[in-house]
């Protein structure tokens, strides 16, 4: 049964295959923890415009998952593999993987370019060749590459109003990356890599081995009070977002940022301790997830998708 049939039949998707590929989407994202939380959280969008979040989130979650499971010697093959696949369906315009499917199908529907997917994918390609970033500019580069053809995908959907809307949008996926980075750095750091930029870590006198040990020193704290300010900063900026965007999708955002100022506040009310994970906010986690879901579940979901 579809979680949301409604969604489907208004948003003109009759064909049965092409019915399926949506609901894989849509289970692929409820399946984890925090994709759940994207697909609960468009019930406050427009019914005709749901579906196609769940093919953008599917996609960039499935894209992202290959680079964070499975054996790490057979990720760059695997993912070189799906690179092609999406290149070849492209060029094709057609695909018999349902993500895919789904994807193309939200692209021709919204207008989205074959130039901001393809870019989309190559952005992921930097986590399999670069593991730090020596400076914030680095690290932005980094959030632009992969964020950036994001932010243009949704707002095809979204509907933008004006020309602020990209910059706003794009400043509210690079704070919640900064705050996701925070909460995820001790494990990051156990894989081998850090998004924290080495300046700011030097800055306060941190190492990759401080990281890992996962415990909360002085030096941490002050770096995290670093971080947040840089990220408050972003906020200030971020907040307009929902008033750039078609009104019948603010809502969703509004609750985005909510979720986010909530996470925030509770951090500083915390005196910045981000070693006991993002705290559980009530109504307020019911909104968009962070990018990176938990591993545990990503190479389960991978192969429960029926894609190969």
């Amino acid at each position: 049964m579809y979680l949301d049939r409604r969604a489907l039949d208004r948003a003109g998707i009759r064909d049965s295959e092409l019915r399926e590929a949506y609901e894989v989407c849509r289970k692929l994202l409820f399946g984890s923890e925090d994709g759940a939380l994207l697909i609960t959280s468009t019930l406050l969008l427009p019914p005709h415009k749901r579906p196609h979040l769940w093919a953008l989130g599917a996609f960039h979650w499935y894209t992202d998952t290959l680079l964070d499971s499975g054996d790490p010697a057979m990720r760059a093959e695997r993912y070189r593999a799906w690179c092609s696949r999406v290149d070849t369906d492209l060029e094709v315009g057609q695909s018999g993987h349902p993500v895919c499917a789904a994807m193309l199908h939200t692209a021709r529907t919204w207008g989205i370019t074959m130039a901001d997917i393809r870019a989309g994918i190559e952005g992921y390609r930097m986590d399999l060749a670069i593991t730090e970033y020596p400076t914030y500019a680095d690290l932005e580069r980094y959030i632009d590459a992969v964020d950036g053809p994001c932010v243009r995908m949704g707002l095809c959907v979204l509907e933008p109003l004006t020309g602020e809307a990209y910059g706003r949008t794009l400043a509210l996926a690079t704070a919640m990356q900064l705050i996701d980075i925070l909460y995820d750095m001790a494990e990051d750091a156990r894989l081998g890599r850090t998004y924290v930029p080495l300046e700011d870590l030097h800055a306060f006198g941190l190492t990759l081995t401080d990281l890992c040990r996962g415990g909360l020193t002085p030096a941490l704290r002050a770096l995290v009070r670093h971080e947040v300010a840089r990220v408050r900063a972003l906020w200030a900026y971020a907040n307009g977002v929902v008033n750039v965007v078609e009104p019948g999708c603010r809502m969703w955002l509004e609750r985005i940022v909510a979720y986010y100022t909530a996470v925030l506040d509770d951090l500083e009310r915390r005196d910045y301790d981000v070693t006991t994970g993002k705290p559980r906010l009530g109504d307020a986690r019911m909104l968009v997830g962070v990018r990176r879901p938990r591993r545990s579940s990503r190479q389960n979901l991978v192969g429960q998708s029926h894609v190969h």
